[in-house]
């Protein structure tokens, strides 16, 4: 018998995975003869936000967690059951210079959470109104990467390294 819920969380994972890989080629490979690599920060940064969103969506539709129609990776991230919670966290910050929270105390996810949202029409913000813009893109990548490990192996029985071979 197939397990249609298995394939269509693996399908969502191979998806969320190619817009990981083409937010890591925005950041560090793409070239464009007329524009410095800054100005694919954003597109990387969008790509990497839904990235997460959607390997978050995968992990609680396998987990049988009702999720509305949502963008909020914070929102979504605190649906997840408390262990893959607890993996990614800790995944995350290792990979992120140990750290899950500023020198604040704010969590660094408070500050990714709406990345897809705002970010995809930054073009459209009131700049003028805004007193500081900042995204910790490092943190988004670990946190992305640390979802794409939890989701390969709860899909896969496998880790992302063993994966991609």
């Amino acid at each position: 018998m197939i397990n249609n819920k298995l394939l269509d969380c693996q399908e969502m994972f191979r998806h969320a995975c190619a817009f990981a890989e083409t937010a890591d080629l925005a950041t560090g490979k793409f070239k464009h003869d007329t524009a410095d690599i800054s100005w694919y920060t954003t597109p990387a940064a969008v790509n990497s936000a839904f990235a997460c969103e959607v390997f978050l969506k995968s992990i609680l539709k396998y987990s049988d967690i009702d999720f509305k129609k949502q963008h909020d990776l914070k929102g979504l991230f605190k649906l997840l059951p408390e262990r893959i919670k607890t993996f990614v966290k800790d995944t995350a910050a290792v990979n992120y210079g140990g750290n899950w929270t500023n020198w604040a105390g704010f969590e660094y996810l408070d500050n990714v959470s709406k990345a897809f949202v705002d970010w995809r029409y930054c073009y459209e913000m009131d700049w003028g109104k805004i007193m500081s813009v900042r995204m910790e893109t490092g943190f988004l990548t670990a946190f992305r990467n640390a979802l794409r490990e939890a989701s390969c192996q709860l899909f896969f029985q496998m880790t992302w390294e063993e994966y991609k071979q």
